[in-house]
């Protein structure tokens, strides 16, 4: 696999703008945006700007924060939940990453290089609603113990 890096993917921003996203451009070239869902705080996603390439194709990685170690529900039971939740997103992951003096929890989602607005969108939906539906969960956990 190799990597190379690109500054802002013009297919990206096209995109976003079919799907009605409102977004930034980072200095790294990433794209930015910020999800809201119902019942949760918003969300912000990232498409990377790196592309990936594997075979006869390119890709790209959409990520967001689940958590991070500020957090009350931070340690080994999370990375468990982690590690199992692992399992049963054939399409993603989670994944530990540091940030200065702060570590995150992020799941990511790797998509085609050539991917359609409606499949970023969908994309961006899934990585958002994965990382808030896990957010939710701990809160809720720490709130009941």
């Amino acid at each position: 696999m190799n990597i190379r890096s690109f500054q802002s993917d013009t297919r990206v921003t096209q995109a976003l703008d079919l799907a009605g996203f409102e977004y930034e451009i980072l200095d790294d070239g990433s794209h930015a945006v910020i999800i809201n869902i119902e019942n949760s705080s918003p969300q912000p996603v990232v498409l990377g700007p790196q592309l990936h390439g594997f075979r006869q194709d390119d890709f790209r990685c959409v990520y967001t924060a689940g958590t991070n170690n500020e957090e009350p529900w931070w340690g080994a039971q999370l990375m468990r939940t982690l590690l199992r939740e692992n399992s049963e997103h054939s399409q993603g992951s989670w994944a530990l990453t540091t940030c200065g003096q702060l570590e995150m929890a992020i799941f990511s989602m790797c998509i085609s290089a050539h991917a359609t607005a409606e499949e970023i969108q969908i994309t961006i939906l899934v990585v958002a609603s994965v990382a808030s539906e896990l957010r939710g969960r701990l809160r809720n956990q720490t709130q009941h113990n």
